[in-house]
């Protein structure tokens, strides 16, 4: 007995029309164990995703020829979309790791210790810790932190180098 043969027919007496209700109770688990042959942490919002764009696309008038399989469809592209965006924060974290320079003074890498440098960090003052951390970390302009924080540029580029200089202090 084919799909649209079965009781669980998705679809009203026109069909162009989806029974989405009915859709969601008939597939949405065997969606998300189908799911989760590409991330068991994900299965759940991938499946979701594909029920939104669904919603979506039913509203908008375009409702897929086979549902079912349109369904699948989007779950292992939205699967391949997560693998394809992980792999590349990985390789920008790898690259932005590397390309690092010393933030500190000190004859060797080997002398920082990751978490004497965060006790002190956390030993400044907020603002400087929020401006050396959105700096450094983050990546962001000392014009940009102005911006969103609401401090002149001056301000923001005289507590990162206030900041850094006691960091500095404190290591040697």
């Amino acid at each position: 007995m084919g799909f649209r043969e079965s009781a669980e027919n998705p679809f009203k007496k026109n069909m162009n029309e989806i029974d989405f209700t009915q859709l969601v109770q008939t597939r949405l688990g065997p969606l998300v164990l189908y799911a989760r042959q590409f991330d068991i942490g994900l299965a759940e919002d991938l499946v979701h995703e594909a029920f939104v764009k669904l919603a979506e696309k039913i509203r908008e008038g375009f409702p897929p020829y086979k549902p079912d399989s349109w369904l699948y469809s989007t779950v292992r592209n939205l699967a391949m979309d997560q693998f394809r965006a992980r792999k590349v924060f990985q390789k920008h974290a790898e690259n932005l790791s590397q390309s690092r320079v010393s933030w500190f003074t000190c004859d060797s890498e080997a002398e920082l210790d990751g978490e004497l440098i965060t006790q002190r960090l956390q030993q400044l003052p907020l603002q400087e810790r929020e401006v050396i951390v959105a700096h450094l970390w983050g990546e962001q302009s000392f014009r940009e932190i102005a911006e969103w924080t609401g401090r002149s540029f001056s301000t923001v580029r005289r507590q990162f180098h206030s900041g850094i200089s006691t960091l500095r202090e404190k290591h040697q």
